[in-house]
């Protein structure tokens, strides 16, 4: 889980992916650039940008970069993710270290 500043909590698990709204659960999704069944791991770094691994697909094994576990960023401001083009198997976790990597939006 973790907070973005707004008082939205974003919530990973290994069978969906969202956030809780005042109190209410929404399910991140296909109209959200989310196309994923869940989420391996989520994290918000200083400028509140939000980053997900996803899960639920198949590891990195297809060539289809939305079919395959990545990264994904909801820059703050933004309603839709974006990918980042990284492709991923098990992520223990995310570090801020990414944001320097693919370069921090204000």
């Amino acid at each position: 889980m973790a907070e973005d500043g707004n008082g939205v909590l974003w919530a990973a698990g290994q069978y969906a992916f969202g956030r809780i709204v005042n109190g209410e659960w929404h399910r991140a999704g296909v109209d959200e650039g989310y196309v994923a069944p869940a989420a391996q791991w989520v994290t918000v770094d200083r400028l509140r940008n939000v980053w997900v691994a996803t899960d639920g697909y198949n590891f990195a094994s297809t060539s289809d970069t939305l079919r395959r576990n990545t990264v994904l960023v909801l820059h703050k401001g933004e309603h839709r993710f974006a990918p980042t083009g990284v492709a991923v198997s098990a992520v223990p976790q995310i570090a801020e270290r990414l944001t320097e990597v693919f370069g921090l939006r204000d």
